[in-house]
């Protein structure tokens, strides 16, 4: 009657014909389905030709009937992009009718987490609703790497948990959970068609999502920090697919954009979960089976690792907490309008200089007042995702240059557009303006640097400043609301880790500014007053370095003809770029 397509430890497939020559499919789980049995009738019923139509299925013997799928070209894939649109019609459509699936079980967040967090502590630990531990797949793990996994998940539980409480009363929808490519069929017509709908449940967007970007680091870094990527052409593909999943999503008003930059990364974290404890179900002790789960769960952790580092830059898996803030060396500063020529030689050797008075104290509170009545548009901004989060509760955001910010004053300060001049060159220009705006209590970050060095396959080699930032504060700075923590002399080093001797941090006055190698090893501190924290940053460059890292959601400098017109001839080239002009 039929041919054996698949046979492996989950379930056995076979196609054929039934008595009327009418083509179908048989499947036989291999075990207790997770969802509710009942409700492959009503998924059928609800997804429609997003599904293959269901025949017969028999809860009792785990079997189930259904159609052939004419596939339109038998090496033919749907792309991703095609898959999540698809996918998305789906889920609105089973939003919208959520009643009709109501036998089917809501995912529990914590019951998942507290599963998963006894499977990996102890290997030899046995499933819920299992007699033996073939299945528990932390066995097959390597020693070291179950070591890292129990780190992961016990420097982030807690703060993953939380999160999933702010979903607590959100729209559910359908969520297939093993949303990989060999369960996406492309039907005739260029349709994409789900299959294997075993462990579906009910749950806020996103929990299937991590099959489709390789773990959930990927889609955390889309929607909550795009500079982490190294790769722009995955950065961009991975922001394109997900825009138009969203999209589609969006037609259901709960989903707004907002609701869905909380919910889906967190919930691709709790998908890379339900992942590995449903794997706990199947002998894994067959074929060698176990080791190729585990290397499969093993990177998915190490992503979920990175997801956590996104979510929450100041976790305990980072030395936030447990590393204070230390001035073991004396902040390298000189009085530019005392001292110029001592200027470039301290920067060079130290990648960072406390500059004071730069500034004129009238015209920064001028620019503090505008950034102040800003407030309104950056807080839109943060909700819609068009901030770039560079760290618990802390935004970078595109500056309207129209008014105090865009004046030459601000934008090229005669002392310091000399000092740029010297350390990249006459022909240097303003790369980006940007307010990197610290909310009241926000953690510390991570050590970081703000780009990548130039050749990172010859770390010996020495290269000069071709990236510099001037960090121009509009309240005091001070370890109360949080200064800029530095490792001095990282710009050459290849460390990642802060050496104790040589960090320090500036405690600055209105008027002045702080400038940083791109390279330095540094960290914003806890902004631990009652205030916001905002500073403006102003980056310098070589002509022809431009960074593709941080500027994916907004742009990094926009400079209209009439703010142009108003900077001296001499000046002009630093920003005339900006405008579609030539510098």
């Amino acid at each position: 009657m039929s041919d054996l397509l698949t046979d492996s430890p989950w379930s056995s497939v076979w196609r054929g014909t039934d008595p009327t020559g009418f083509k179908v499919v048989v499947k036989h789980r291999k075990r207790e389905i997770t969802s509710a049995p009942d409700a492959f009738p009503a998924i059928a019923d609800v997804l429609g030709t997003a599904v293959p139509a269901l025949i017969k299925h028999d809860p009792e013997t785990r079997t189930t009937i259904l159609a052939h799928v004419a596939v339109a070209d038998g090496n033919a894939r749907a792309t991703r992009a095609e898959i999540l649109s698809a996918y998305a019609e789906s889920q609105v459509a089973a939003s919208n009718n959520l009643s009709r699936l109501s036998q089917l079980p809501v995912f529990d967040p914590a019951e998942c987490l507290a599963l998963v967090n006894r499977l990996a502590a102890d290997p030899n630990a046995v499933p819920e609703g299992l007699h033996h531990s073939r299945g528990n797949l932390f066995r097959f793990v390597q020693e070291d790497a179950r070591n890292a996994i129990r780190a992961t998940l016990e420097a982030c539980s807690e703060k993953i948990l939380a999160k999933t409480r702010g979903l607590d009363q959100a729209r559910l929808t359908l969520e297939h959970t093993d949303l990989n490519v060999g369960n996406v069929l492309l039907a005739q017509g260029h349709r994409p068609t789900f299959i294997d709908w075993d462990d579906a449940v009910l749950a806020p967007p996103g929990l299937s999502l991590h099959m489709l970007f390789s773990g959930a680091a990927r889609v955390a870094a889309t929607l909550l920090q795009p500079g982490a990527y190294k790769d722009n052409a995955i950065a961009q593909s991975d922001a394109h697919d997900l825009q138009i999943y969203m999209s589609k999503l969006a037609r259901i008003p709960e989903f707004s954009r907002e609701f869905l930059l909380e919910s889906l990364p967190v919930m691709a974290v709790f998908g890379t979960l339900k992942y590995c404890y449903d794997m706990s179900f199947y002998d894994l002790t067959n074929d060698g089976l176990g080791s190729v789960v585990a290397r499969e769960a093993t990177r998915k952790f190490s992503s979920l690792s990175q997801a956590c580092k996104i979510m929450f830059p100041a976790s305990p898996m980072t030395r936030t907490q447990k590393d204070p803030p230390q001035r073991n060396a004396d902040c390298p500063f000189v009085n530019i309008k005392k001292r110029p020529s001592r200027a470039a030689a301290r920067f060079r050797e130290h990648g960072a200089l406390h500059v004071r008075g730069a500034f004129s104290v009238e015209h920064i509170i001028s620019a503090f007042k505008e950034v102040a009545q800003s407030g309104s548009k950056f807080s839109a901004d943060i909700r819609a995702g068009r901030a770039l989060r560079v760290g618990d509760r802390r935004y970078m955001l595109s500056l309207d240059t129209a008014g105090v910010i865009g004046q030459p004053e601000t934008l090229a300060s005669p002392r310091l557009v000399t000092l740029m001049r010297e350390l990249l060159g006459a022909d240097c220009i303003l790369g980006s303006a940007t307010s990197v705006m610290s909310l009241d209590g926000s953690d510390a970050q991570q050590w970081h640097r703000d780009n990548d060095v130039l050749f990172p396959e010859m770390p010996s080699l020495e290269v000069p400043s071709y990236s510099i930032a001037v960090l121009l504060p509009l309240v005091p700075l001070n370890k109360q609301n949080g200064s800029t923590e530095m490792v001095l002399g990282s710009h050459r080093t290849g460390a990642t880790e802060p050496e104790i001797q040589s960090r320090t941090f500036p405690d600055t006055k209105i008027g002045d500014c702080y400038l940083m190698d791109c390279r330095l090893l540094h960290r914003g501190m806890a902004n631990n007053s009652a205030t916001a924290r905002p500073v403006i940053s102003l980056v310098y460059q070589k002509p022809w370095y431009r960074d593709y890292q941080n500027f994916n959601l907004q742009s990094a400098l926009n400079i209209s003809a009439d703010t142009l017109s108003k900077f001296p001839v001499e000046d002009q080239p630093l920003v005339r770029w900006a405008c579609g002009e030539t510098p």
